[in-house]
This record gives C-alpha cells, sequence and structure tokens, in this order.
C-alpha cells in the first residue's frame, strides 16, 4: 500500500521471534518511504537498521518477553521522572486468561496507587498498563523506591503474586 505524504494510518505487524531472541523493550520506527528501524528502549540503542533516517516516526513500544507471569513481569523506563510528565509502562505475559489486580505501594506497604482491578484479561503479553508518579488523589509521589504488585487468579483457580521495585526519580 502507499500512504501519501503527510497522511497518518495505523499499521499492523506481526512477527515470529525465535527462541533465543534477546528479551527486551523495542519500538518500530519508519523513518521514510524505504527505511524501517528497529530500537531497543532499555539500552536506547539501534537493534536493526534496514536504512536510516535522522527523523524517524515512533510506534508503540513492544516487549519481547517470556511467556511466564514471574520472568515477563518489567516496567520501563525505571527508573522514570513523573515531574518530566514521563510515565513508567508496565508489562507482564498471562500463560491463560485470568483476573488481574495491579497496584503500587511504598516501601513500607502502604498503597499508592491501584492500577488494575480485578481486571478480566486474556492470556498473552500485555504493555498497556502505565503508572504517572501519582497516587490515588491525584498528586506527584516523593521520589523514592516503591513496589508494583500484581496479583493474577488463572481460569484454572491458580493464584500468583510478584512484586517489583519501581524508581521514581527527579
Amino acid at each position: 500500500a502507499v500512504i501519501p505524504n503527510g497522511d497518518i494510518t495505523s499499521l499492523g505487524i506481526s512477527a515470529n521471534v525465535r527462541a533465543d531472541a534477546p528479551l527486551g523493550t523495542y519500538q518500530l520506527a519508519i523513518s521514510d518511504s524505504t527505511a524501517v528501524v528497529l530500537f531497543d528502549d532499555q539500552l536506547a540503542t539501534q537493534v536493526i537498521a534496514v536504512a536510516g533516517a535522522p527523523y524517524p516516526m515512533l510506534g508503540r513500544p513492544l516487549s519481547i518477553v517470556q511467556s511466564d507471569l514471574s520472568s515477563s513481569f518489567t516496567n520501563y523506563p525505571n527508573p522514570f521522572n513523573p515531574a518530566s510528565d514521563e510515565l513508567t509502562t508496565i508489562g507482564f505475559s498471562l500463560e491463560q486468561d485470568a483476573t488481574v489486580d495491579l497496584d503500587v505501594y511504598t516501601i513500607t506497604g502502604s498503597l499508592v496507587r491501584s492500577l488494575l482491578s480485578q481486571e478480566p484479561l486474556s492470556a498473552g503479553s500485555h504493555n498497556d498498563d502505565q503508572w504517572d508518579g501519582r497516587n490515588d488523589n491525584g498528586h506527584l509521589v516523593t521520589p523514592g523506591t516503591y513496589f508494583c504488585r500484581i496479583r493474577v487468579t488463572f481460569t484454572d483457580g491458580t493464584e500468583k503474586t510478584h512484586r517489583r521495585k519501581i524508581a521514581v526519580i527527579r
């Protein structure tokens, strides 16, 4: 398909990822009509360059993660600076359909923000949840270490809980 100059369109891309592919967060960049570039957000490096251009149009970040919850639970960037309107994206992979709770806590265990509450999600990779560094009252949290907890109840009745540190900086 030809996309006229200045037009905006959504593209769907599917790929088979090798089992030995490096885990990480990647972002598709379309530089012009002849170039596609893939970046690793966590390493801030170019991974594959079909051709280069100085002004890439960036797509949504996507994560290549392992398929189980414990090894796939991540967030990026980490640390992040919410005072500069930066968000951290929380990603995880579910082995089967599940109900998910996703919460952020202080290091003393006080609830800061509920991001998901009994949310039914399908099996697969999820990278749509973001934390803006604000508490449930809408105020920016102070810089420091926070914990993100995911609690999952799978359709077979199995329950899993995992925690991850999130660093907030200024």
